[in-house]
């Protein structure tokens, strides 16, 4: 049986006898406070009986295996003392801070794939988005729902004027950004709420949100998508020992659901977002320049190009 083990640190392949167990598994990952997740999207493997065969787990050979530490979540907090600052550190990550706790705003690369790695660090961990696999598959997954079409919600208007065949091959393509379709069909498939947060105007919207028991929260600049992580020490330049899965009804989902506009309007006094009726931007495959967002989506629909680059 050969596993993929996926974990914040590592990502590598492990060979087990055919009649492996739980011990076998627990062993060669090397940690007993861990939690296993197996399928697309992830579902939790119970692992209290380690005697169990891992087939009859629901583990089959060739999965991957996603590996998160199990961390407190139960974190006392004095709503009333609110605090906002920057810190000055390797990643200059904005920060709330709650009393002793921390919401962080999680820079993702800015690659046109920005949307699929912010989800992905939210529910894979930071290491996610070192592997464009991890994207990919979300990508694909977007794909699939497009193409099936099993509701028939989807067609050229909808989809910008693609035909339902256009869009799943476009979406594939790395260069090809993310927005509320794929926030909505990736929430429904992870089962979980994706919470994407406007810079600008300030505004939450909630996909999947009447479905999910739990929600992640990522931030939209007006041109780029950054994860929010809830961070456990003081320790911002770390990314161990932060949550970006919140369950609703718990004590740390309303937390961040009364403070995410905190942060939100930190970002904002700091110039984190961009007007996209008014920026310039420039082709990067035959260098046009372009103002706003309308002619950059009338560009990308006469020539097909579809990466852009913002002009400072």
């Amino acid at each position: 049986m050969r596993l993929k083990i996926k974990r914040s640190n590592e990502q590598r392949l492990i060979t087990l006898p055919d009649g492996a167990t739980v011990s076998d598994l627990l062993n060669e990952i090397g940690s007993a406070s861990i939690n296993i997740k197996v399928g697309f999207p992830p579902q939790t493997i119970d692992i209290s009986d380690t005697s169990k065969l891992l087939t009859d787990s629901g583990i089959k050979n060739g999965e991957m295996i996603i590996v998160t530490d199990t961390i407190e979540t139960e974190v006392p907090v004095n709503k009333n003392e609110v605090a906002i600052a920057t810190v000055s550190n390797q990643n200059d990550a904005p920060y709330v801070q709650i009393d002793d706790i921390f919401l962080v705003l999680r820079k993702i690369p800015d690659d046109n794939s920005c949307f699929f790695n912010s989800v992905g660090y939210c529910i894979f961990g930071p290491d996610s988005i070192k592997y464009p696999d991890s994207q990919q598959e979300l990508r694909q997954a977007v794909a699939n729902v497009i193409r099936e079409n099993n509701q028939g919600i989807y067609n050229s208007a909808i989809l910008g004027g693609k035909s339902i065949t256009e869009y799943s091959q476009w979406i594939q393509s790395s260069n090809s950004w993310g927005g509320a379709i794929e926030a909505q069909i990736l929430a429904e498939y992870l089962d979980i709420s994706i919470w994407t947060v406007d810079i600008e105007s300030l505004q939450v919207y909630k996909f999947n949100d009447e479905m999910a028991s739990r929600f992640c929260v990522i931030m939209y600049s007006g041109i780029h998508y950054d994860a929010m992580a809830l961070k456990l020490d003081t320790s911002l330049d770390e990314e161990d020992s932060q949550i970006c899965v919140f369950d609703k009804f718990s004590e740390l989902g309303t937390l961040i659901e009364d403070n995410v506009l905190k942060l939100t309007n930190h970002l904002k006094n700091q110039g984190y977002y961009t007007n996209t009726s008014t920026f310039i931007l420039q082709c990067q495959i035959c260098l046009a320049t372009l103002q706003g967002e309308k002619e950059a989506n009338s560009h990308a629909k006469k020539t097909g190009h579809t990466n852009f680059g913002e002009v400072n």
